[in-house]
């Protein structure tokens, strides 16, 4: 996963070239899910790779983003980006501590 930071305060040009080599380069690595993080345009999308395209995660009904590679990453968008990071890292522990996450730890240790 990729995490960028980036602002409209960038020149169109460096963004969007910088995002585009960005996105040839992990289709073709198969990066699976990355974040776009615009922290002065208090903006955040977080994508996912199906058949060769990234396509953006929705939230769920509590503005929760869920990582369909991670099972158990959450990432509630609305604390994150009002600066609540006790309730960003509550929700991350809730999934952490969810049946889905325990399933992955369990796959993954009987691989």
């Amino acid at each position: 996963m990729h995490i960028f930071t980036l602002s409209s305060r960038y020149t169109f040009y460096f963004s969007t070239t910088f995002l585009y080599r960005i996105y040839i380069s992990d289709r073709s690595n198969g990066v699976k899910e990355y974040i776009v993080w615009q922290v002065l345009d208090q903006k955040l999308a977080w994508f996912y790779l199906e058949q060769g395209e990234y396509l953006e995660l929705a939230t769920d009904s509590n503005g929760i983003l869920r990582s369909l590679v991670f099972p158990g990453l959450w990432l509630g968008v609305t604390e994150l980006l009002a600066g609540n990071m006790q309730s960003v890292l509550t929700i991350l522990q809730s999934g952490l501590q969810s049946p889905e996450h325990t399933a992955f730890v369990q796959k993954l240790a009987s691989e």
